[in-house]
């Protein structure tokens, strides 16, 4: 699924046929029979943040189709969003095994592992997901078929700069936010604004893809260890809340404990890399874009005898 501009077509073509080549992904995962019905959420709940990131690298030069269009992606994401957190829940055990597991508890992670496989199931079983991702289906049809006739007004960079100033300068005041003054909700705000410049470093990565690879490599770690971290908090929330799905208070006390370890160190690790990819001010990373664009355009079209390579990323 390409989620990279080409060179020789317009803005505009770029958003369709990247928005519809997503969606079209997205529809394939809900028809795999081979995909696990929790793999499949995530995979569409992925496209719907991928499309949104495209939108927003657009917005101020199409701000009604970005409030139309965002909005019900968000909103489609949504009705799956629950079903995804049960099964965060479960991927954060793994973490908490691979950084602790030699000096836990004999069986307190089996255990763990377990109350979360029968939570979700018994949560699941009220949600509905089956109706709910038919639901996502026609939303996402419905999608694809706008998708076609998405208008984008501006042409070249100018089209594409104010967004990605402000979605850049965002994840920078965000770092600056969780940094300052520390919580969870400040640093998932941190996560949602640098996965957003990473999806657009992603899309403009053709304009000089060797440079801009490893920008979106760094940028990739940083959402990582951001998505770990919010990931635990999330388990975290569930231990306070339900600790009988640990068998006693004690049990889900010491896993908790171990959640905010790890986090701090997840934290930790944070900070330079941080400090490091969002160093440049807004005004001097899209000056620095700009200019790679230009020299894209200006490059003899031998050395473009087929689009950038595509990797598609989270």
């Amino acid at each position: 699924m390409a989620f990279t501009f080409g060179r020789d077509r317009t803005v505009q073509e770029n958003v369709r046929l990247i928005a519809s080549s997503q969606l079209r992904g997205a529809l394939d995962d809900i028809d795999d029979s081979d995909l696990d019905p929790h793999e499949t959420i995530h995979e569409v709940r992925k496209t719907c943040k991928k499309v949104r990131g495209l939108l927003r690298l657009t917005r101020l030069v199409a701000e009604e189709l970005y409030a139309r269009e965002n909005a019900a992606l968000r909103d489609t994401a949504r009705r799956i969003s629950e079903l995804r957190d049960l099964s965060a829940n479960l991927e954060s055990v793994d973490l908490l095994e691979d950084r602790f597991g030699d000096s836990l508890e004999e069986g307190l992670v089996a255990r763990l592992r377990r109350a979360l496989e029968e939570r979700r199931s018994a949560r699941s079983a009220d949600l509905d997901p089956a109706n709910r991702v038919e639901k996502v289906r026609e939303e996402m049809e419905a999608a694809l078929d706008r998708s076609r006739g998405w208008e984008i007004p501006e042409k070249g960079f100018e089209a594409l700069a104010g967004g990605l100033r402000k979605s850049y300068r965002r994840a920078v005041n965000r770092m600056h936010d969780a940094f300052d003054e520390p919580s969870s909700e400040a640093w998932h705000e941190w996560r949602k604004r640098v996965k957003y410049h990473r999806y657009h470093t992603d899309l403009l990565q053709g304009m000089w893809e060797p440079v801009l690879d490893e920008r979106e490599d760094q940028l990739h770690a940083l959402t990582d260890l951001l998505g770990d971290d919010n990931d635990l908090w999330e388990l975290r929330r569930v231990l306070r809340q339900e600790p009988e799905w640990l068998d006693d208070d004690e049990n889900a006390s010491t896993i908790i404990g171990l959640i905010d370890r790890l986090r701090a160190e997840l934290q930790g690790a944070t900070r330079p890399l941080g400090l490091k990819v969002l160093a440049e001010s807004p005004d001097a990373l899209v000056a620095r874009y700009r200019g790679y664009w230009r020299a894209w355009h200006e490059e003899p079209d031998e050395a473009h005898e087929t689009d950038p390579v595509i990797r598609p990323g989270m």
